[in-house]
């Protein structure tokens, strides 16, 4: 088991990689653009970190979907591994 996790974590570097070398191109693109603050790529991420900000502030945690979906993951396994699963 450890062997396959590590197996997997190898296999996820290259998009690790790729993700991070994006995001670094994104944020160089909307900083040295020429007209920054007329740049609509910019104005759509600030509002997208700014509802993201808002959304995680004000409304509440959805914390009876997390434990259904925590739960159901569990019995989803079992099943899986051959075990009964009841109410």
């Amino acid at each position: 088991m450890r062997f396959l996790k590590l197996l997997i974590g190898v296999l996820l570097l290259p998009a690790c990689g790729a993700l991070t070398i994006t995001a670094c191109r994104l944020a160089m693109q909307l900083t040295l653009a020429p007209h920054a603050l007329t740049n609509s790529a910019l104005w759509a991420f600030v509002a997208g970190y700014v509802l993201w900000l808002a959304v995680f502030a004000f409304l509440p945690k959805p914390m009876r979907t997390y434990v259904l979906g925590h739960e159901l993951t569990h019995a989803v396994w079992a099943l899986m591994m051959g075990a009964r699963v009841a109410d």
